[in-house]
């Protein structure tokens, strides 16, 4: 039993520096592939998400949680903070669940957070408009950057997991 609870502190440790990982590329893989975008799609993405998912968040958090309107900068940084915590503590959680830790399993984990959390929670919770109003290449772009995330927590995940 103590081996088991040691296994999945150390897959949870293991799949938060995956995720970490993870989240760098994502940003990087999205940031390229909307380059590669036409205009008229980054335009029409813009006009029906003027502000990010997890900025819209931290506004509704500011407002109702903390009974204030913060400011560009607060805002910024809040919606950044709970964007790495997301990313970060489900990457911790696949480490310590997933019953095998390969790059194919982290693949399959990212295609689940983009289906999941990209494109149903987001418009469940308001913080977006729904999937069908954005241009194909958006849901394309998202979900390259997603399977990139999670080919990162899968890879470093077992990568940690085989050296311990």
């Amino acid at each position: 039993m103590a081996e088991q609870h040691r296994n999945r502190w150390l897959g949870a440790v293991a799949g938060a520096a995956g995720g970490a990982a993870g989240l760098l590329l994502l940003g990087k893989v999205s940031q390229w592939l909307y380059a590669l975008e036409p205009e008229d799609v980054r335009k029409r993405e813009e006009r029906l998400r003027p502000e990010l998912p997890f900025e819209v968040l931290a506004r509704r958090v500011g407002q109702g949680l903390l009974q204030k309107d913060l400011s560009s900068e607060q805002l910024k940084r809040l919606s950044s903070a709970m964007h790495w915590g997301y990313g970060i503590g489900l990457a911790a959680a696949y480490g310590a669940l997933a019953p095998r830790h390969k790059f194919r399993g982290g693949l399959a984990f990212g295609a689940s957070v983009w289906l999941l959390g990209d494109e149903l929670m987001t418009t469940v919770m308001g913080l977006s408009a729904p999937p069908r109003e954005f241009p194909w290449q958006n849901h394309v772009r998202a979900l390259a950057s997603h399977v990139c995330y999670g080919a990162a927590v899968g890879g470093v995940t077992a990568i940690i997991r085989r050296a311990a």
